[in-house]
Formats: C-alpha cells, sequence, structure tokens
C-alpha cells in the first residue's frame, strides 16, 4: 500500500473558468493536466472557445493535440517567465496546430478586447514603443488592429 503524498496532484484539481460575453468564449483552466482537461471535455465541460489560457504557465503536461482539436481556440495566452515556462514541447505544438500565441515574458501584459464579431489582442510591450500610445493605453485604448494588436473572428455559429 505505502505512503501517497496528498499534494502530489494537487495542480490537476485546479479551479476552471470559463469566461463568455456577446459571442466571446475564453478557457482558464488554471494548472490542470491533459488527463483532467481530456475529462473535462468528455464529459461535455468545455466547448470551443475563442482563447485559451494555457494551463501551469504552458508546462508540458497542459495541452495536447487532441485538447487543442477540441477547444478549436482562435489563439492561446500564456503566462510563462521563459526558462521552464512555456514548455519547448507546447510551442513546437502550437506552431504544428498553426495557433497563434501570446507570451507575457516576451508580450508583457496581454489585453483581451472584445467587439461586436471579434476581438483583439494587444501586446503592452509593442503598444508602449509609440509615445502617444503608450500615455493612453490601456486606460483610454483604442481599438485598431495594428501597432501590437491583433484581431482574431469570432467562431461561427454554424461551424465552429
Amino acid at each position: 500500500l505505502g505512503f501517497q503524498d496528498p499534494c502530489k496532484h494537487l495542480n490537476s484539481e485546479s479551479l476552471v473558468g470559463i469566461l463568455e460575453y456577446k459571442g466571446f468564449t475564453m478557457i482558464l483552466p488554471g494548472d490542470i493536466d491533459v488527463k483532467r482537461f481530456s475529462s473535462l471535455i468528455y464529459n461535455g465541460s468545455v466547448f470551443p472557445a475563442e482563447v485559451l489560457l494555457s494551463p501551469h504557465h504552458g508546462s508540458k503536461s497542459g495541452l495536447s493535440s487532441f485538447i487543442l482539436k477540441a477547444v478549436k481556440p482562435k489563439t492561446v495566452l500564456i503566462s510563462g517567465r521563459g526558462r521552464f515556462h512555456p514548455h519547448p514541447l507546447i510551442l513546437k505544438l502550437l506552431k504544428r496546430e498553426k495557433i497563434p500565441y501570446f507570451i507575457t515574458y516576451s508580450s508583457g501584459a496581454i489585453y483581451v478586447f472584445p467587439r461586436k464579431s471579434s476581438f483583439l489582442i494587444c501586446e503592452e510591450k509593442k503598444r508602449r514603443k509609440d509615445f502617444w500610445a503608450g500615455l493612453l493605453f490601456p486606460l483610454v485604448p483604442y481599438y485598431l488592429d495594428t501597432m501590437g494588436c491583433y484581431r482574431f473572428d469570432y467562431h461561427s455559429e454554424k461551424g465552429v
């Protein structure tokens, strides 16, 4: 039988959040692993979303091709600092699946602005290079698809 460390798998029990706003959906999976994420997909708790926050800072145990195909994210956001997070295998997976991604260590703060039929992802570091934009952003964000902001369309209701 032996002793089992009760804290060993606590990350896989993270709180999972889903944000929905006028056609925009974002999944915030905390630190769950592939096994837990897959079980949520199988029981119908997870569905296609425009934005996926990569589990556990982009660790190699957080995402799989199966998950990306089920969630169908338009983009993935990764809160990582570089050395171990995000893991190179996750970046390779995202490139192979042709899913654009943004990482906090290279983008700075990452802002998400839902609009009527699309949303913007804006990178703080790129926006701050323009002096006037830096003074106003993000207090008075202007919704341009330039200067560090990228536009993505929502999933269609028919084809998701």
